[in-house]
């Protein structure tokens, strides 16, 4: 498994059924991430979130949102996906399968960025502004 950080423009996944790129998020526009952003930095603080485009095949992610976090292996990515439950902003871990574009929620993480995955202990690190969180992986 290989774990890095995305950065804007970054193609997410390209090969030939799939192309998946970033693209920055717009302040005025995508409220779901601006909103995902200042409830988890202060002011000067930094965190990505992507908007997904999908520009070649079809992909379930195409128009969400996602942040920097990427696990990737040879048939998936797993990536943390933000999201709105209810009116109330919230993320998931999803898979992404490579092959066919199709997305499978993982679990549900709630708001934080999630910066480290330790394959050993199954478990998850997350930041927020009331401070660092581990979690572990609820297995399948």
């Amino acid at each position: 498994m290989n774990q890095k950080y995305l950065k804007n423009e970054d193609i997410l996944l390209e090969n030939s059924i799939l192309k998946i790129e970033l693209t920055t998020i717009d302040f005025l526009f995508d409220e779901i991430a601006t909103r995902f952003i200042f409830e988890l930095v202060k002011y000067g603080n930094e965190l990505d979130v992507f908007k997904i485009n999908c520009t070649k095949g079809f992909s379930e992610l195409d128009g969400n949102f996602i942040t920097a976090f990427n696990l990737n292996t040879e048939t998936e990515i797993i990536l943390q996906r933000v999201i709105e439950i209810n009116g109330e902003i919230s993320s998931e871990l999803i898979n992404l399968n490579k092959k066919s574009g199709q997305i499978k929620i993982i679990q549900n993480v709630g708001v934080y960025d999630l910066i480290n995955y330790d394959m050993e202990s199954n478990e998850l690190t997350g930041v927020s502004l009331s401070g660092t969180f581990t979690f572990q992986l609820q297995e399948e």
